[in-house]
């Protein structure tokens, strides 16, 4: 029922089996802001999240609007974070 997501280039140093412990809450997602973007204010259209390491509910409304976008607004955003990112900041998930 959960899903942990990693970038190919990632080095896993450590057990993730905490990763599948965390509470989700309603978004049903875990995700981290990018660090040198943190001082922006939460749903800030500049916020960016790393889409590298994500664990995830099976069905997690926010995976299916990206899967969906990712097919269907390529045009408008140059890579899959970015995407997610105005995803999470204009639906304020």
């Amino acid at each position: 029922q959960r899903t942990l997501w990693l970038d190919l280039d990632c080095e896993v140093l450590a057990s993730m089996d905490p990763l599948f412990d965390l509470s989700l809450e309603e978004a049903q997602m875990g995700i981290m802001r990018e660090f040198n973007l943190t001082h922006l204010p939460r749903f800030h259209p500049g916020a960016l999240y790393n889409s590298g390491v994500i664990v995830c509910e099976h069905g997690a409304p926010l995976v299916e609007r990206w899967a969906e976008g990712s097919l269907t607004l390529t045009d408008q955003f140059w890579g899959d974070e970015v995407l997610l990112s105005h995803l999470i900041n204009t639906l304020q998930i």
